[in-house]
C-alpha cells in the first residue's frame, strides 16, 4: 500500500512543454515533472500530443495497446474520463498517444474549434486534477497550437544549446499567436557556457510588449 498522501491544491493548473527543436529534453521534463508532483501528492494528468509516444512510453504504459487516445478525444469521439490511464511507475494519470495520432493534423484542419478540442475536453476533468502537463511534438504544428490554446498558467519552453534560440524564437511567437505566456525557460543543458543568459534575454524580449 502506498504511503503517498493526496493533497489537494485550488484550482487545475495547466501547463504546456513546447520547443519545435527535438532532443531537447522536453519529455523528460514533463515524466519527471508529473512523477515529481504525483510524489508530492498533487493529483497529475500528463497528456501525451506528440505521435511518437514517448512520454506515455516514459510513464510506463505500453502505446501500441493504447484504445483509446489522445487522438480520440481531439476529434471528440472519447472523453479523457475514458481515455486516461494511470501510470503504473509515476502514480500520476496519462492521456496516451502512438501514431495514430499523426492522421490528427490532416482531420483537424476541416473541424470547427479545431485548435481549441484539447482546451474544451479538460474543462471535464476540471476537478479531477490539481496539474495538468502537455508534452508537445517537436513541431509548431496544430497538435501543438491545441497544447497552447489549453494553458491555463503557461508555457514552459525547453532550452538547449546556444544553437538552439532560433527554436526559442518560434515558440514564443506560437505561444503569442494563442494568447499565451511563457511561464520560462527550462535549460536542460547547462554546461555550455551562455546557454542560461540567451534562454533569458530571448524570453524577456519577446514578452515585452
Amino acid at each position: 500500500m502506498s504511503n503517498q498522501v493526496t493533497t489537494k491544491v485550488s484550482g487545475m493548473r495547466i501547463f504546456c512543454i513546447a520547443n519545435q527543436k527535438g532532443g531537447v529534453g522536453k519529455t523528460t521534463t514533463t515524466v519527471n515533472l508529473a512523477a515529481g508532483l504525483a510524489q508530492a501528492g498533487r493529483r497529475v494528468l500528463l497528456v501525451d500530443l506528440d505521435p511518437q509516444g514517448n512520454a506515455t512510453m516514459g510513464s510506463g504504459i505500453d502505446k501500441r495497446a493504447l484504445d483509446p487516445t489522445v487522438y480520440d478525444v481531439l476529434l471528440e469521439t472519447t472523453p479523457i474520463s475514458a481515455a486516461r490511464k494511470r501510470s503504473p511507475t509515476g502514480g500520476y494519470d496519462v492521456l496516451g498517444a502512438n501514431r495514430e495520432l499523426a492522421g490528427a493534423e490532416v482531420e483537424l484542419v476541416e473541424l470547427e474549434h479545431r485548435e481549441k478540442r484539447l482546451k474544451l475536453a479538460l474543462q471535464a476533468v476540471k476537478d479531477d486534477y490539481d496539474f495538468v502537463l502537455i508534452d508537445c511534438p517537436p513541431s509548431l504544428s496544430m497538435l501543438t497550437l491545441n497544447g497552447l490554446c489549453a494553458v491555463q498558467n503557461g508555457v514552459i519552453n525547453v532550452f538547449g544549446l546556444p544553437h538552439h534560440r532560433k527554436y526559442v524564437f518560434g515558440v514564443v511567437r506560437r505561444v503569442r499567436i494563442a494568447g499565451r505566456v511563457a511561464e520560462g525557460v527550462v535549460h536542460t543543458v547547462q554546461q555550455r557556457v551562455g546557454a542560461r543568459r540567451v534562454g533569458q534575454d530571448e524570453l524577456g524580449a519577446r514578452q515585452t510588449p
